[in-house]
């Protein structure tokens, strides 16, 4: 019994540790739109690449691309930042393609 009882409290964990933080990335990730007027028509969360960041640094980057309210597109990269419990842990870093120079 007792190693039921730590088996479902190991998974329980491990769903908290994998699931939170996506959902509150993708709540983060709408509050940034909004804050910077913006609508973001393409999100994509990347695992190995950090586009323009030299580390991840445990945060959490996407590839984005959103709306201005001229209807300009733009697309960049946005990092967030996260600990393991999901707790901000600095400010959200966005870089837009047409800024970034081009070798």
């Amino acid at each position: 019994m007792v190693p039921l009882v730590f088996l479902g409290s190991l998974f329980a964990l491990v769903f908290y540790m994998i699931a939170y933080p996506n959902y509150a990335v993708k709540k983060r990730l709408k509050y940034w739109a909004d804050a910077n007027d913006l609508v973001v028509t393409r999100a994509e969360r990347r695992l190995l690449s950090a586009g323009p960041f030299l580390w991840k640094r445990s945060g959490i980057v996407f590839r984005i691309e959103v709306q201005t309210p001229v209807g300009q597109r733009r697309t960049g990269w946005i990092r967030f930042g996260f600990d393991i419990f999901a707790r901000e842990t600095w400010s959200d870093t966005a870089v837009w393609d047409d800024v970034v120079s081009k070798w």
